[in-house]
């Protein structure tokens, strides 16, 4: 996936150009409608929680494809804007070459990265009431990374990275099945900017293409 990758980083602008202009065009066209504000009695605020699924594309020489699982909610406003939290946890495979220095050759060390991910969440709903809508948001925090070297069924070994910088965004469809469930899928982009650690550098290595889906319950 690594042309996909390309492309995102060189067209990062034009998608997000393409995210406003969508954003304009739903406000336009809800411009007749009576407008709501956070501080009036026709304000709604409610809330929701995600079961959250999600696949890197970062597929590199040192970093393989990996699947992330977690979740996220938050406070929703209007049935629209939204804010809250989230967590993800995975498990990335890895291929690392070291030299060894008694033996005077290269070695390809193959363990497990445990990539941790945790921080602020920021969306907004379109059409939220209609039975398929657009969501756009943005998971924006930190993330850690644990090396988990396989040794028979236990891990030995185990060392934790500096913390380092992540932002998320995203854009989802989603339906709503019931007044208190949504199912969603969307893809994404996860830029990552960090000190290189485990011979990782996580701005080449782990910034990559996402694909997300799950489940949002609560109310909507």
């Amino acid at each position: 996936m690594r042309t996909l990758k390309n492309i995102f980083i060189k067209n990062q602008f034009v998608i997000l150009f393409f995210a406003f202009f969508v954003i304009a065009i739903s406000a336009h066209a809800q411009s007749e409608e009576r407008m709501q504000t956070l501080f009036s009695g026709k304000s709604r605020i409610t809330g929701f929680g995600s079961v959250l699924n999600q696949m890197t594309y970062a597929n590199g020489s040192k970093i393989q494809n990996f699947y992330s699982i977690g979740a996220e909610g938050g406070v929703l406003f209007n049935r629209s804007f939204y804010i809250g939290l989230y967590g993800l946890t995975s498990l990335a495979p890895t291929d690392i070459s070291t030299w060894g220095n008694t033996s005077g050759s290269i070695t390809t060390d193959n363990r497990n990265i445990r990539l941790i991910q945790t921080g602020g969440l920021v969306g907004f709903k379109l059409f939220p009431k209609k039975v398929i809508h657009l969501n756009f948001s943005a998971k924006i925090g930190g993330a850690f990374m644990i090396d988990e070297r396989n040794i028979g069924f236990g891990y030995d070994d185990a060392q934790v990275s500096s913390s380092f910088f992540t932002v998320n965004p995203t854009a989802n469809v989603e339906v709503n099945m019931f007044p208190w469930m949504q199912i969603f899928a969307g893809v994404g982009y996860n830029f990552m900017s960090g000190k290189e650690t485990f011979s990782i550098n996580p701005n080449k290595d782990l910034s990559a293409p996402t694909l997300q889906f799950g489940f949002s319950f609560g109310r909507f």
